[in-house]
């Protein structure tokens, strides 16, 4: 089986797992938390396609213990919401849409080094600076309530 057709297939079989917080705010904290996922997940798939293991490598280490806070923060959103096969769910869809990115955007090693330029820039000490100016991965955008003050976003099925 080709690589496309494998991150084909493997996209289909995780569309949707966020439909059960469809309409639902979300703090800020599981927001970072989510974005902290989607980056980490492009960053790996650049660092397998483009060879950038080594700042793959040095972004994991810079932020372990954040990512592994932002990680369990993640789990524990899903399990308010799902279970955490939703969780791995959302992982998987997450890698498999970079690797799609990667396929056909003939730039994205480009855009690969300057996501890594950002993420590992030594002005930035904490994962929540790096990911702030990050746009929210798909199916999320900010809750139109008072809650939007404070950083909170609503969940959009994707169905």
């Amino acid at each position: 089986m080709t690589m496309r057709k494998l991150c084909a297939a493997a996209t289909l079989l995780t569309i949707a797992p966020a439909a059960s917080w469809a309409g639902d705010c979300i703090d800020g904290r599981d927001a970072n938390a989510l974005k902290a996922a989607s980056l980490q997940q492009e960053l790996m798939v650049a660092a397998l396609t483009c060879n950038d293991i080594a700042l793959y490598n040095r972004f994991v280490i810079s932020y372990r213990t954040q990512l592994q806070q932002s990680d369990e923060t993640l789990q524990s959103y899903f399990r308010r919401g799902g279970t955490i096969a939703d969780y791995h769910a959302y992982k998987t869809r997450l890698a498999n849409q970079s690797s799609l990115d990667s396929l056909h955007d003939p730039l994205y090693c480009q855009k690969a080094n300057t996501a890594f330029g950002d993420a590992l820039d030594g002005r930035k000490s904490d994962l929540a600076d790096v990911v702030a100016t990050r746009d929210m991965p798909d199916g999320l955008d900010a809750c139109e309530t008072e809650a939007s003050t404070g950083g909170a976003y609503r969940v959009h099925s994707r169905n």
